[in-house]
């Protein structure tokens, strides 16, 4: 499968939100779909497996620096098997995201 879609109704700061997400595990093989999802977006999850070092070509501690210093949003370790700080990297996602006006929401947010 190349993309899933899951859509999740949230309250952020008392306001309700819809999230499609949009899982594009396997991206590398369909680059166009990808680029879509990416270019549709309105946030962002980058994951990957800090236990899986030869799945990834950057070290843990470069992958914490350039994502807190250089670009200057937050890292969090997750396991969706044990569903350890799942809630908390949608939270802070959201946090760091330019919401939608607290007026109406016209359509759901999308979370690549």
């Amino acid at each position: 499968m190349v993309e899933e879609f899951h859509r999740k109704e949230v309250v952020v700061e008392g306001r309700p939100l819809t999230l499609d997400i949009v899982d594009t595990s396997g991206g590398q093989e369909f680059p166009t779909m990808r680029d879509l999802a990416i270019a549709s977006g309105d946030a962002f999850l980058l994951v990957f497996s800090v236990v899986d070092v030869d799945g990834r070509l950057v070290d843990r501690v470069t992958t914490e620096c350039l994502v807190n210093i250089d670009w200057h949003h937050g890292y969090i370790e997750t396991s969706a098997r044990l569903n350890v700080n799942v809630d908390a990297a949608f939270r802070e996602v959201l946090a760091r995201s330019k919401l939608p006006p607290s007026s109406v929401q016209k359509e759901p947010l999308r979370v690549s």
